[in-house]
Order: structure tokens, then C-alpha cells, then sequence
């Protein structure tokens, strides 16, 4: 199974706030959501990352750590390929206006 950015960012938050549930409620998501995608992320790695602490939080394990700061990384990347798109935004207007370019020649092949 492939690895989701939405995965890595709920790793990132897991361990930035030391709790399931305090990564939930920053993130607005569901702590099952949060428990789930860690479980997918530990099988799809083969190595668990958190050791989980009744009551006190969880800790990462030297794998975790490793793993959280490569998930950073992935993570800025893909938040600068996002920049790149958003850098020079089309307006509906010059979309329409290219489409039309593009349309004009095919339908009037017919």
C-alpha cells in the first residue's frame, strides 16, 4: 500500500503533539481517523513508530524519528509543488477565453 500525504501529515501531527488525540482535535479529524492511518503507515513500513503509553501520551522509537523527519521533508516538497501551481492563478475569464481558442478550431471541423 502506498503512503497518502494525508498519512504523513497526521504522523507529523502525532508527533509534534505527543498524543493521538491532542493531533485530532488540532487537525478537526476523528482520534480513530488519526489511529487508523498510524496503524496503515506502521504496516505499510513494517516497523512500528510510536510507543504508545497508557496515560501518558505515546513516544517515537528511533525508527519514528527517522520517519517523521523524512515525512517533514515529503511534506515541504509537496507544499512547494502546490505553490508552483498556485503562484500565477488563471481567472475564469482567460480559461474561458482559452477554451474558447481551443473549441472554436475543433468544432468547426464538423
Amino acid at each position: 500500500m502506498a503512503l497518502t500525504l494525508t498519512q504523513l501529515r497526521y504522523l507529523v501531527a502525532v508527533a509534534r503533539y505527543g498524543s493521538v488525540t491532542m493531533a485530532a482535535r488540532a487537525l478537526n479529524v476523528s482520534q480513530p481517523s488519526i489511529s487508523v492511518a498510524i496503524d496503515n503507515v506502521e504496516d505499510t513500513l513494517g516497523q512500528k513508530l510510536f510507543v504508545r503509553q497508557r496515560g501518558s501520551g505515546i513516544a517515537l522509537t528511533s525508527f519514528g524519528r527517522s520517519a517523521v523527519a523524512k515525512a517533514r521533508q515529503v511534506l515541504a516538497e509537496a507544499d512547494e509543488l502546490a505553490a508552483l501551481g498556485s503562484r500565477e492563478p488563471m481567472s475564469a475569464a482567460s480559461w474561458c477565453s482559452a477554451a474558447s481558442r481551443i473549441w472554436r478550431p475543433i468544432s468547426r471541423r464538423r
